[in-house]
């Protein structure tokens, strides 16, 4: 009976704890912010790998279909050959992915 009781009660705390540490509003924060932060996140790394030049894109394009599926793999594809098409539009991608990357990054840490 004694290890039921601590079990409740350490329970109870985790659960005290987590309210007063406002959990769930810090795990939408982080949410929000991940969510913000992975698109420029995806203009950067394709820059990157159109800087390398070894064509690489279409390989993390395979990456990302397996990890989350046809329909991202699918606009991932589109913006590399639209970048093919417009080199202009990486460079002004990359400006505006750096930026909106560092406002979310520094609105996790602000949260």
């Amino acid at each position: 009976m004694g290890r039921i009781g601590t079990f409740k009660q350490r329970l109870w705390d985790i659960g005290q704890k987590a309210v007063n540490d406002d959990l769930t509003t810090q795990a939408a924060a982080l949410s929000f912010y991940s969510a913000l932060s992975f698109a420029p996140l995806v203009l950067l790394i394709l820059a990157a790998l159109a800087t390398i030049g070894l064509n690489l894109e279409m390989e993390f394009a395979s990456q990302v279909e397996r990890l989350m599926g046809a329909g991202a793999a699918e606009t991932f594809r589109a913006i590399v050959d639209y970048s093919e098409k417009h080199p202009e539009f990486i460079r002004s991608a990359n400006v505006f992915g750096f930026i909106t990357l560092f406002f979310s990054a520094s609105g996790i840490f602000a949260q």
